[in-house]
């Protein structure tokens, strides 16, 4: 009884945290979205001026050295073409973040629907991409997967805890494998990290809910207990296997058609 009570608080804080993420994300994406289609516009029309404005200085596309202008003014053109270059370039990056943030935010609704999880990877991993530095390398194999009916927002979190204790494992160093594939089935992602690994003995009691001390403070750890606990729900399996200072893998098993609304 008293597991199932804090199997239950468990959720309900994830359940909480989550839509509260949930929320900001989809405002700052919100907020974004408008200013970036106005840049991108913008660039749009200052390029199709330039193309104009550099066919009338010059007398033909094959002789294109001879400006009708003192060469200042042919570097002045060419310089704000690579300027405008620089924007639409960087235009474009922030309106796929905003895309990410977007989807991030409609995957983490509560309501069951049809989910593929190649997307809440790449829509969790974004999250992490300021820890990603010189040393640490991502490396994606992705197969092609069904979409399933779960509740995406509970599998999200599930990538972020695994992701997260991979970020951690590894510190400013290492690789992040994610490896996603289907049989006729299941469908499998697993979550590798070259990190410190886990010790034989503590490796049936990574799903438990525990207590860490930190200086004067007494933390309950429960992320892969309720990782467990949204998988279980799902009707599929999570498990790990570790070696110690080599690696450590995670592996969602999610069936294919059998989990209902």
């Amino acid at each position: 009884m008293l597991e199932l009570m804090k199997d239950s608080n468990s959720q309900l804080v994830t359940a909480t945290k989550l839509s509260c993420l949930s929320s900001l994300v989809s405002g700052i994406a919100h907020e974004l979205n408008n200013p970036v289609g106005a840049i991108k516009s913008s660039a749009d029309v200052a390029s199709r001026v330039l193309e104009r404005l550099e066919k009338k200085l010059m007398p033909s596309i094959e002789d294109n050295t001879k400006l009708k202008v003192d060469g200042t003014g042919g570097i002045y053109l060419r310089m704000a073409k690579e300027q405008l270059a620089v924007i639409q370039n960087v235009a474009d990056r922030i309106a796929e973040t905003v895309q990410t943030l977007k989807n991030f935010s409609y995957l983490d609704q509560a309501q069951c629907q049809t989910f593929n999880i190649n997307d809440g990877l790449d829509g969790v991993l974004s999250f992490f991409e300021h820890q990603i530095g010189d040393g640490i390398k991502i490396e994606k194999n992705y197969g092609k997967l069904p979409a399933i009916n779960c509740h995406p927002g509970e599998i999200n979190q599930v990538f972020m805890n695994l992701l997260r204790n991979a970020f951690e494992a590894i510190g400013d160093r290492g690789i992040i494998t994610i490896t996603t594939y289907a049989d006729e089935k299941n469908i499998y992602a697993k979550i590798k990290d070259t990190g410190k690994g886990i010790p034989e003995e503590d490796i049936e009691k990574i799903f438990d809910i525990n207590l860490k001390k930190n200086g004067e403070r007494v933390k309950m750890t429960t992320g892969l207990s309720s990782s467990l606990s949204i998988i279980h729900k799902h009707n599929g399996e999570l498990t790990a296997v570790s070696s110690p200072e080599e690696y450590t893998e995670f592996t969602i098993k999610l069936p294919i058609g059998e989990f209902r609304c």
